[in-house]
């Protein structure tokens, strides 16, 4: 059971079924002793607080409070969700030290170990302030990995997990479509500046494109991404059930008028999904995967190609009827070039994380050619953005170290682990794995056009990945 149903039967004051759920998740239990129930009520109530945590996650326009100087930047990177993620590690901190000191576990300790020192000498190296804060992010990811990691052993909160984590999704889904049906349709514009967003860029030249809470149409990409997963693996559990294809289906147009460059992440994930579904099952043409494969990788090198070149529509020219659009370099090459020199000046360490925000000005001035990209750099410098490029923003602010940490610690997880899952897990478990290495797949893929090692649902599958090492066999 999970908290949907307890708050449920709570409300319905049906006593009896409300003791009975909280006994099926552990917190009442006679048989066992005073410590056995105190450490499951600690996980219960860690589940709970999870669930709440995933239901926050989407959640981007929170209040801030009026401070200056070094607290603002502080507050500009606390979210809700971080003191959700404190509350989990009080709660959890005696089974995430046992899972620290278990053997099994030595490998990714080490590498995390590593990941976590390249930071902080990066850090160190730069003695920024915003360098120490983005550190401190580091950190409290890798918290939330290990929380998730901890929690998602026992199978049965592992499907809990993935239920909040697609029905979370499925809200925003379908927020998203009535709003764009009440905007285009009903001509009724509800909330509007929550839930569209007008870029005149290549991804949203005949459309407004929906974000629901999240910061940008990218973000709410990916945490479509997040709810496919889930949903694929509920699915999985019950090919009969045909609710969670129509809200698959749902997540999937919710993406499509989100219409943005990580839907290429995204189209790779889906056809290795059908991938699975067809080595397992069966019952697919061998080609339909293939096919899908192909085509997706086909979107991402055609959306590469319009990361460098930028059209725009043209209005007005009678001088030349067929001339629709005009080209010209896109922000994004300046940005990822402007990464790219800031490694090369400093390669080791990188400028520092976090940095490239507040000295990319420095860097995009030597990319000047002429009077164009004059007034282009400029206003890039103004606008204080990332390189939208996880892995040239992971070379420009940790250098090599940092890069060599990272690509250690998804190559464990989605290469090594993958061999070893694969002799010990149980064909549904395996499948199971493999969706979600699917979904990290994609969301790697999408990397190459917005910084994705900051979100946190990524961490929240990397730390469902982890768990089949010590998956729960009852």
């Amino acid at each position: 059971m999970d908290i949907w149903s307890i708050i449920w039967s709570y409300m319905r004051l049906n006593k009896y079924r409300y003791f009975c759920q909280i006994k099926s998740l552990g917190l009442i239990n006679k048989s066992n002793n005073s410590d056995n129930l105190y450490d499951k009520f600690r996980l219960s109530l860690g589940l709970i607080v999870f669930q709440v945590y995933i239901l926050l996650l989407p959640i981007y326009e929170i209040p801030k409070l009026s401070v200056s100087g070094y607290l603002e930047e502080f507050i500009k990177k606390i979210e809700y969700v971080d003191l959700l993620l404190v509350l989990l590690f009080l709660l959890l901190a005696k089974d995430i030290y046992q899972y620290i000191k278990n053997k099994k576990n030595k490998p990714l300790i080490i590498i995390l170990f590593i990941v976590v020192v390249s930071w902080i000498i990066s850090a160190i190296y730069s003695w920024t302030y915003i360098g120490l804060l983005d550190t401190l992010g580091l950190m409290m990811l890798i918290l939330l990995f290990l929380v998730v990691a901890v929690l998602a052993e026992k199978k049965r909160y592992f499907i809990i997990i993935n239920r909040t984590n697609f029905y979370t999704v499925a809200v925003m889904s379908l927020i998203g479509i009535i709003m764009f049906i009440a905007k285009y349709f009903i001509d009724v514009k509800i909330f509007d500046p929550y839930f569209a967003e007008q870029y005149s860029g290549n991804a949203a030249v005949f459309m407004d494109r929906i974000r629901v809470f999240t910061k940008s149409p990218e973000m709410l990409i990916t945490y479509i991404h997040f709810g496919l997963v889930s949903g694929s693996i509920l699915w999985m559990y019950d090919w009969h059930r045909k609710h969670y294809l129509m809200i698959l289906t749902l997540m999937i147009i919710a993406a499509l008028l989100a219409f943005s460059r990580s839907l290429s992440g995204l189209f790779i994930s889906i056809a290795l999904f059908v991938a699975i579904y067809s080595n397992f099952e069966n019952k697919l043409n061998v080609l339909v995967p293939k096919v899908m494969l192909s085509m997706s990788i086909l979107f991402v090198i055609i959306t590469v190609f319009f990361s460098f070149v930028h059209f725009r529509s043209v209005k007005g020219d009678m001088v030349n009827i067929f001339k629709l659009y005009s080209w010209s370099i896109d922000d994004r090459y300046y940005m990822n070039m402007a990464a790219f020199e800031m490694c090369i000046h400093n390669p080791v360490f990188g400028s520092g994380p976090g940095n490239y925000t507040f000295t990319s000005k420095e860097y995009l001035a030597l990319l000047k050619n002429d009077k164009q990209d004059d007034r282009q750099v400029n206003a890039l410098a103004l606008r204080k953005l990332d390189p939208h490029n996880s892995y040239f923003g992971l070379l420009a602010e940790n250098g090599i170290i940092g890069f060599i940490s990272f690509s250690a610690l998804f190559y464990y997880l989605l290469v090594v682990r993958n061999r070893k899952n694969k002799n010990i897990l149980s064909e549904t478990e395996y499948m199971s794995y493999l969706i979600i290495r699917g979904g990290l797949i994609g969301l790697l893929v999408s990397g190459i056009f917005m910084d994705i090692l900051s979100l946190r649902h990524l961490w929240v599958l990397l730390g469902m990945s982890y768990s089949f090492s010590g998956f729960d066999k009852s």
